[in-house]
């Protein structure tokens, strides 16, 4: 090999190591876009639909179909319970995503052990008791939602009153 070859490999190697970090940034925004994408889209298409169920209608008809037997969970293979549980998906994605600044994204800090099905739970409960949130966009919905049931405590645990 001669020098220039091995000149030139070794800025390639310097050059991948460099953008590694800006290319996982990038490819984790765009992760973030198509999820926030997917669900502004099923929100507005569940919306759009006069007379169908509402998303939340979904969800009810998810848990009530929902068979759990042992570790695993059986959902209904209907329209409404695949699209509830897709959208709600969507949203447990977004529930964990963090800021620059180290906050959560939409402000609501559910345990890592929360179930889809109890995330799913708190957004059916939070409509019985909101009904007039559900009027308005799903997602807005769903997120207060979670941020009722799972609120985010910036200070730290020893100087909370």
């Amino acid at each position: 090999m001669t020098a220039l070859t091995c000149a030139k490999r070794q800025a390639n190697a310097q050059t991948t190591i460099t953008r590694s970090y800006p290319v996982k940034a990038m490819r984790d925004a765009s992760h973030f876009v198509v999820v926030l994408i997917v669900a502004s889209a099923m929100s507005s298409h569940v919306q759009a639909r006069d007379g169908a169920p509402s998303m939340v209608d979904n969800c009810k008809a998810l848990e009530r179909g929902a068979k759990k037997s042992g570790q695993y969970l059986r959902i209904p293979n209907t329209r409404e319970s695949l699209l509830c549980w897709g959208y709600m998906q969507a949203m447990q994605d977004i529930s964990v995503l963090v800021t620059p600044e180290g906050g959560r994204l939409i402000g609501s800090c559910p345990p890592e052990q929360t179930t889809l099905l109890q995330l799913i739970h708190v957004s059916v409960r939070h409509e019985r008791s909101n009904p007039r949130d559900e009027q308005g966009n799903v997602g807005t919905a769903v997120i207060k939602a979670f941020q009722d049931a799972f609120p985010c405590h910036q200070q730290p645990a020893s100087t909370q009153k």
